[in-house]
């Protein structure tokens, strides 16, 4: 069960889903992009995903509207056949509280997976730029097993000011499954 709690700044009172980290595809979130890759070279399919925003009362914390953004003008992305044993999929994202006035900040996140294949493995590996809010992170799922790419939490200090400008932040992780 989520709990949400109330997040107040210059543009309103807004709930926060207050999860930690989770692999769980089903699990809550702002903006969320996925490819589905398979053992067939080239083929493949993105799955893009808006979180609701809840808009509360800054006094009672009962909600007032809610909103979701739209995935498809969200998220942005591509594919590269890098070689017949590499490929590159690309997530752009640039997508602001659907429930905020003109003129707010875009969360923003240039993010590049590449896989690689051996013989006796495959490999992915995650590198890109995220602002320093909010908290951003990355699996990679293959034959069922789900491993780790990248965590990161935002700056400390940092609140949704701090999403003016373009991404900065670096990441970057791998994850490798034996064939």
């Amino acid at each position: 069960m989520i709990s949400w709690r109330l997040a107040s700044n210059l543009i309103g009172c807004f709930g926060t889903d207050n999860r930690d980290f989770s692999k769980k595809l089903e699990e809550s979130s702002r903006v969320s992009a996925m490819v589905l890759a398979t053992h067939r070279v080239g083929e493949h399919k993105f799955y893009k995903n808006c979180g609701i925003t809840i808009r509360r009362d800054c006094r009672t914390g009962r909600q007032t509207n809610s909103g979701r953004c739209d995935p498809a003008r969200a998220v942005t992305t591509g594919y590269k056949k890098l070689s017949n044993q590499a490929h590159e999929y690309s997530f752009l994202i640039k997508e602001k509280n659907p429930l905020a006035p003109p003129g707010s900040p875009y969360i923003d996140a240039e993010i590049k997976v590449k896989e690689e294949w051996t013989a006796s493995a495959v490999t992915f590996s995650v590198s890109g730029k995220v602002d320093d809010f909010p908290a951003y992170e990355g699996y990679v799922s293959f034959d069922g097993e789900t491993k780790f790419l990248f965590q990161i939490n935002p700056v400390i200090g940092s609140t949704p000011a701090s999403l003016f400008g373009s991404a900065s932040r670096p990441i970057n992780g791998s994850a490798t499954f034996d064939l």
